[in-house]
């Protein structure tokens, strides 16, 4: 047995105010096991990402939970009211939290005390000083980028196939401050690193030219209206007008305009989220979302900041799929005796498509099992995906389906 994942000093910055209470990790019956999986991360995986949740159940409950049979777990547990920690999964170890299982496999996991509806009551300083501290010292620890495709939350997790789209999760949500939270980080979000020309545009969202009532937009809760202070995105539309009627996703919804739901990710672009604009007319700016053009309101640029970075294209005389992960292929899963996996398409779009380049992997695979860690239990693919901002979920793309341009003007 590994007992690494059982030693009680919690891995942390110092003076944090963090405890080690330890996940359930045990077999079940019929070959079944949980609550997560042993690994030896960096080692054998890199972590590149940070994942933000809410627990939409109390603190205490949380860590009871991921302490019984529920196959589902975290690396961290934060409590509202002191922002005390509980290290539940050290981050060697892959928490079962993300529900996508290449996510899990590179990532932590921080689950938040609160419920995302009612979130900006339990998102208190307390807990974002002390998430803050906890993110700055694992992004340092283990070289993640501080920006919002590796910082991400729940709600930018995308799906492995199409099925499992409208069941991924949308927390933190509405209320959950990511400006704030990445001012705490140091990452100055808002900061104008464009020229002028840029194509790239980060989405920062100003209180006094974002949801505006008297435009009809609001947030709601199965039609009843929640608060829109503290919000932290803007809505996107069919055209450079209210009026043009919310976008949809074919996955989230089967109505073709999107609605003011809370829970509805298909129609909005959050705080930090970057993408390629198209074009301007008025007070609006289109960008290219989801294989789509959508538009936000955006008066004098308020809205968003130009920014530097890079591009990739969709290149070839097909459409090009879009993935929830970044797995091997077929041929070398079958050689490695891996079945009932492989890259699913999600998304198909037209060449031609721009989204902001969120880093290169190479594919590999998580083949876990119980009370087993090592190199031995990850299978490496060939194949190179980059990552990018796709529309409210990061996704990826095969190298060899695009094309990757270091300036921000791709013609």
């Amino acid at each position: 047995m590994n007992v690494e994942h059982f030693r009680p000093n919690p891995d942390g910055p110092d003076g944090l105010p963090i405890q080690v209470q330890p996940a359930l990790y045990k077999a079940f019956d019929k070959g079944q096991y949980g609550n997560y999986d042993l690994a030896n991360r960096p080692t054998d995986m890199k972590i590149n990402y940070i994942v933000i949740h809410n627990t939409e159940t109390s603190y205490e409950e949380a860590i009871r939970l991921f302490s019984t049979p529920t196959a589902t777990s975290a690396n961290y547990v934060v409590r509202s009211v002191d922002g005390a920690v509980s290290e539940m999964v050290r981050p060697q170890n892959v928490a079962w939290h993300a529900g996508n299982w290449y996510i899990n496999a590179h990532s932590i996991g921080i689950e938040h005390e609160g419920y995302a509806k009612d979130g900006r009551t339990w998102f208190t300083e307390n807990m974002y000083q002390t998430s803050a501290n906890l993110v700055k010292y694992l992004a340092a620890k283990y070289d993640i980028p501080l920006d919002r495709q590796h910082i991400i939350g729940h709600d930018n997790v995308p799906g492995l196939t199409p099925a499992a789209q409208k069941g991924m999760h949308w927390d933190p949500g509405t209320y959950w401050d990511w400006q704030h939270y990445f001012d705490l980080l140091g990452a100055d979000l808002k900061q104008n690193t464009g020229d002028g020309s840029s194509r790239i545009i980060t989405i920062t969202p100003d209180p006094k030219a974002n949801l505006l009532p008297q435009c009809g937009e609001k947030v709601t809760d199965n039609g009843t209206e929640l608060p829109i202070t503290g919000s932290n995105f803007v809505y996107l539309y069919k055209g450079p007008a209210f009026s043009a009627g919310l976008i949809s996703d074919k996955d989230f919804s089967s109505i073709q305009t999107g609605t003011f739901e809370a829970d509805d990710w298909s129609d909005k672009a959050t705080y930090g989220q970057q993408f390629c604009k198209l074009g301007e007319e008025g007070d609006w700016t289109e960008i290219d979302y989801g294989g789509q053009s959508a538009w936000f309101y955006n008066p004098g640029g308020a809205n968003s900041t130009d920014s530097k970075g890079q591009l990739v294209k969709s290149v070839g005389s097909k459409d090009v799929p879009i993935y929830g992960c970044a797995y091997p292929d077929n041929q070398i899963l079958e050689k490695n005796q891996v079945s009932g996996v492989t890259p699913t398409t999600i998304y198909q779009i037209k060449p031609g498509r721009k989204y902001v380049y969120g880093g290169t992997v190479r594919g590999d695979y998580f083949n876990s099992h119980f009370d087993s860690a090592g190199d031995g239990n990850v299978i490496q693919g060939t194949e190179e995906y980059y990552q990018i901002q796709f529309n409210h979920r990061i996704a990826f793309i095969k190298a060899a389906d695009a094309e990757l341009n270091s300036r921000t003007s791709i013609s």
